[in-house]
């Protein structure tokens, strides 16, 4: 069989943006294909009109049916006796048909692996041409990228096609089809692959174990009549949601929950998570062993983070066993241990302690994995901002790497920065969770007034700036207050409230600094949870002069943003990321000294910007997610 033999489907929706650099990149093609076929499910942009220009045949759904059926309605309308799938954001090599059609003969699927964003190699890694088979999908790994499929369409349709299952509906289908024959797998990537800015999965093959054995037992058991998840070529797709699972929260004494309980208790929005994704046995609800966690830190109780208390409180709340990090506990054999900053795990203050616990940490975290736990790291950070003993650090971090199973990160951005200083990481499975909102959790802004009685500040015209959390030398508070006092006018305001860390000298500097003006309200010490929305309600903005050396994610952005306070900060890549993301009226950036700040913070916005992307629903489910993909069970 030749290129002209095939019929290229993409299936595409909202995707108006990338779609033209997809079709171009089947146009360049050395062996070019019968036809071009693109789906439009039910785009809300400009995707049809993208498409109504380019030399493609052209299906649109008037209502969104998901890329399963999308596909479908490919398949359908293909009159070539091959089919080729391409992802709408992802883009071939030029000879990507040259190199994979010829090898079809006598096989129903034929593949090639992907190169991603990140330059990672997906696919078929092994560097040598391999068969799949039915029984050997994912074992040792899954080889099988959709974007470089080409496959038998009479195959295809006897097999049943895509499904419309909610996740994994690419696997359940190669599973199908290869019982109607073998596949191969070629060792040439001939695809660029784009990973998602909201969820990726660069190791399709941990994540599948627990699919791949419901689709099989699906296939072992199936009684007579259609599979309720997949809409038979030519027919309706049956949308029908399956049954789910309940699972309540395990009663956990535990100062995190409490404080979640806590939380609603007074009204907070503390929404429930959703379940996890269901396992269909044909209307039967397939129950999942419980995973268990053992995660640094799992919580921290009043007073603490509540991005720690949120997130471990709604994986509790969908049946995961979460429990404190302790090296003793690495030997009970958790499926996951889930480690957020690593640096924390290690006493640095004295150098014998510190090489004798990184020692014990890292040896603990061998031994779990060797029994069969996985470990989980979330990248909060570039590096840690203090390092007392940089080069023992580098050593440890540098292992601690090395045992990695999958890593987190919060935005894309990051994700690129720490491959950027930690090549290693390319090599690891990767996903990205975004930072949960803080939601209610301090209350509500009162008004400025009561704000002012309450804390004691005086009231003033001009505008009031707000630098709220820990003081540590990387948050640059005393060179802020410096500026402050050069350049503000007689009725500014700089109101500095936190507890000082990291720098016993630190305190002193910032008093000195502010020179008793009464123009810098200087609150040094632990600030009380119900004192946090007070000085958000007594502030125009708060001013973020990180250093972005170090620093990646800040909560305090977060936090500003839910107790609706606008934030100026420094102008970095992650930050321009996070404007994109919620409006340029609540999160401005600034090069120069506090005098852009000013200018910045000038036009105060209304209302409250839109963090329903950080909700903790999909916090929580993109990390169960994750564990999931990872745990060997």
């Amino acid at each position: 069989m030749t290129a002209s033999d095939v019929t290229v489907i993409i299936p595409a929706r909202n995707r108006a943006h990338v779609l033209r650099a997809a079709v171009d990149s089947v146009l360049a093609q050395t062996a070019p294909p019968a036809e071009i076929i693109v789906i439009d499910d039910a785009s809300t942009d400009d995707t049809a009109a993208v498409a109504e220009g380019l030399p493609v045949r052209l299906i649109r759904h008037v209502e969104a049916k998901g890329s399963g059926m999308a596909r479908n309605a490919g398949i359908d309308g293909a009159t070539t006796g091959l089919v080729a799938f391409l992802d709408s954001d992802d883009e071939w090599l030029p000879d990507h048909l040259a190199y994979t059609v010829p090898q079809v003969d006598g096989h129903v699927l034929v593949t090639s692996p992907v190169i991603d964003t990140f330059g990672r190699l997906r696919g078929n890694t092994g560097g040598r041409r391999s068969t799949v088979r039915h029984d050997s999908l994912f074992f040792p790994e899954n080889v099988v990228c959709t974007s470089t499929v080409i496959a038998r369409r009479d195959a295809l349709i006897a097999a049943g096609g895509f499904s419309d299952l909610p996740r994994a509906q690419d696997l359940d289908t190669w599973i199908r089809l290869l019982e109607h024959g073998s596949g191969i797998a070629l060792p040439r990537p001939t695809a660029r692959y784009a990973v998602s800015e909201v969820y990726q999965e660069p190791d399709l093959r941990r994540r599948s174990l627990a699919g791949a054995e419901v689709v099989r037992s699906q296939d072992d058991q199936a009684p007579a009549g259609p599979h309720p998840h997949r809409a038979g070529l030519g027919r309706p797709a049956s949308r029908a949601a399956a049954p789910r699972s309940s699972s309540g929260a395990p009663e956990r004494p535990d100062a995190g929950r409490a404080r979640v309980d806590a939380l609603r208790a007074r009204g907070a929005a503390v929404p429930p998570s959703p379940g996890p994704p269901p396992q269909c046995d044909h209307g039967r609800t397939v129950s999942s062993p419980r995973l268990s966690v053992l995660a640094s830190p799992s919580d921290t109780g009043a007073g603490g983070n509540p991005y720690i208390d949120l997130l471990y409180g709604g994986l509790r709340e969908q049946g995961v066993e979460v429990r404190s990090f302790d090296r003793r506990g690495l030997l009970g054999r958790p499926d996951v241990v889930h480690v957020h900053w690593p640096s924390a795990l290690v006493r640095w203050d004295s150098g014998p302690q510190a090489a004798a616990d990184v020692v014990k940490v890292l040896g603990g975290l061998l031994v779990a994995r060797l029994r069969g736990s996985r470990l989980v790291w979330t990248g909060h950070d570039l590096a840690p901002h203090e390092m007392a003993r940089p080069r023992l650090h580098a050593f440890y971090f540098r292992c601690f790497l090395q045992l990695v199973d999958l890593w987190i990160s919060l935005t894309p951005e990051a994700a690129r920065l720490l491959v950027q200083r930690y090549p290693r990481l390319r090599r690891k499975p990767m996903r990205v969770v975004a930072h949960g909102t803080y939601g209610d959790s301090y209350g509500t802004k009162p008004s400025r007034d009561e704000a002012d009685r309450r804390l004691g500040v005086h009231g003033a015209a001009g505008m009031r700036f707000l630098l709220l959390g820990q003081l540590r030398p990387y948050k640059n508070a005393e060179s802020l207050i410096g500026d402050f006092l050069r350049l503000a006018g007689p009725e500014d305001r700089l109101l500095v409230a936190g507890e000082v860390r990291g720098d016993t000298g630190l305190a002193d500097r910032l008093r000195s600094a502010a020179g008793g003006d009464r123009r810098v309200v200087l609150r040094l010490g632990r600030v009380p949870e119900d004192e946090v929305a007070l000085w958000h309600a007594s502030a125009d903005v708060v001013v973020l002069p990180y250093d972005t050396r170090s620093a990646l994610n800040s909560g305090a952005v977060m936090l500003a943003l839910a107790l609706t306070t606008p934030v100026v900060a420094v102008d970095s890549t992650i930050n321009r990321e996070l404007q994109r993301r919620v409006g340029e009226r609540w999160v401005r950036l600034f090069s120069g000294g506090t005098e852009v700040a000013r200018r910045l913070a000038g036009e105060i916005p209304s209302g409250g910007p839109d963090l329903s992307e950080f909700a903790w629903e999909g916090v929580v489910s993109g990390t169960l997610d994750a564990y999931r993909s990872v745990a060997v069970r």
